[in-house]
């Protein structure tokens, strides 16, 4: 089993030393997306398989084994396994800013698996036979609207958005899977986003084409952005304001536009809670739509300023700590862990943890977590719940430790924000 070379130029194998000539010619401005070493070796059925060894430190350029693979076996008439046994699934689909678009991405899933796709409030839920995990959509407000995809599939698909000719959205996605999958822009270059910081924001306007390929038996997590032009151009009429800098101008302008960025940890941070929050009332609507704005004015921000982004930490360190958070806000009835205990399940010392959190949320652990349930609890007083079981439904069991928890954030006892909050509501009927 000898070991080979290859890279990886516009979408198209290279290998070494027989193309060295090819290779060369990478070095004077070609694109290479990827760079390793493969053997070819026999399966448990014989079958010659192609198997990618790791990066090549010498050109400082990451490998991408599982997309690597599939195009070296393809460019050596190689079956490589189950992918070239059954075809890709293909799901063509046109995101808006309604939430009807979603009735038809369910249409065009159920027509690619022959298998009838349940759509309930306004959630597309995995079948067992297809994967795991959700895909929904939130309209915030006219022209603008927060789609969000935690799924799983059991084997590689590929979503389809054709040319539409008036051009009149703009989505822009956060990544945030941890294992990489491929966008593949109108001009035919294919963008890995996944695992690492860079290139994880991908933006286009409706005016260009995009593919994107999901792996196989992985978890792909993003949120998408979805404006379209009448609501930027209202609100830079009520503003009297320019919004953003090239980007949002030439949407504005109504030019096509499409191209990556590298994700901050604060978009991440904004991202991740966006993905994993429930937005089944009107009040988790509008701090969702909060959020969305706070995310989108990040963005423009950066656009603006035209600022290189440099991170010190990695991604996937920051990704376990936003899951453990999360997994937390699901349960707050429960005691928090230690420091300890969550520095172990987030795989990284205490004093990492401590670190990276303050990084990450702008707070310690502790105040973070206490901030949570004490928004939850103000959330409950404010239906009428009564204040012991609030108190227990945010994990405390006394009393008193909560009615002065709940004082030192709000400044206000409890029954006093309680009273206040059924007499707004009584002025409102």
């Amino acid at each position: 089993m000898k070991i080979k070379k290859y890279i990886i130029i516009d979408g198209s194998p290279v290998l070494f030393p027989v193309e060295f000539v090819h290779a060369d010619m990478a070095y004077k401005g070609a694109n290479i997306e990827s760079a390793g070493f493969f053997i070819l070796l026999y399966d448990k059925d014989q079958q010659l398989k192609v198997k990618c060894m790791g990066e090549s430190t010498s050109l400082g350029i990451k490998s991408h084994p599982e997309r690597d693979e599939l195009l070296i076996a393809k460019y050596l008439g190689l079956d490589n396994g189950k992918q070239y046994n059954k075809a890709i699934p293909e799901i063509n689909v046109y995101l808006n800013s309604e939430i009807g678009c979603l009735h038809d991405i369910a249409k065009a899933m159920s027509k690619a698996y022959n298998e009838t796709l349940i759509l309930k409030d306004n959630t597309i839920h995995l079948p067992k036979s297809v994967g795991e995990g959700s895909m929904s959509i939130i309209e915030l407000s006219t022209g603008l609207a927060l789609f969000k995809a935690n799924v799983k599939f059991k084997n590689q698909v590929r979503f389809l958005r054709n040319v539409m000719r008036s051009n009149a959205h703009l989505y822009i996605h956060f990544n945030l899977s941890e294992s990489s999958f491929i966008i593949k822009k109108e001009n035919g270059r294919q963008v890995d986003v996944g695992v690492d910081w860079e290139e994880a924001i991908f933006y286009s306007s409706s005016g260009k084409a995009v593919e994107m390929e999901l792996p196989e038996d992985k978890w792909a997590k993003w949120v998408t952005i979805i404006i379209h032009r009448s609501w930027l151009i209202n609100k830079q009429l009520n503003y009297n304001t320019d919004i953003g800098e090239h980007l949002l101008q030439d949407f504005l302008q109504n030019k096509t536009t499409q191209g990556v960025v590298n994700l901050t940890m604060e978009e991440m941070s904004l991202a991740f809670r966006l993905l994993e929050e429930k937005d089944d009332n009107t009040c988790m609507r509008l701090q969702t739509k909060g959020k969305v704005l706070q995310l989108l004015s990040y963005f423009i921000s950066r656009q603006a300023q035209n600022s290189d982004t440099r991170h010190y930490a990695d991604f996937s360190d920051v990704s376990r700590i936003m899951r453990a958070v999360g997994k937390l806000e699901t349960n707050l009835t429960d005691s928090w862990p230690t420091i300890s205990l969550i520095a172990r399940k987030c795989m990284m010392s205490r004093t990492k943890f401590i670190t990276l959190f303050k990084t990450i949320y702008g707070k310690s652990y502790h105040n973070l977590m206490t901030d949570i349930r004490m928004q939850k609890a103000a959330e409950f007083l404010q239906t009428g719940e009564a204040i012991s079981e609030v108190g227990q439904k945010v994990g405390f069991s006394n009393l008193s430790h909560f009615a002065k928890t709940f004082k030192q954030v709000f400044h206000i006892e409890p029954s006093r924000y309680k009273h206040a909050g059924i007499n707004q509501e009584r002025n409102l009927i």
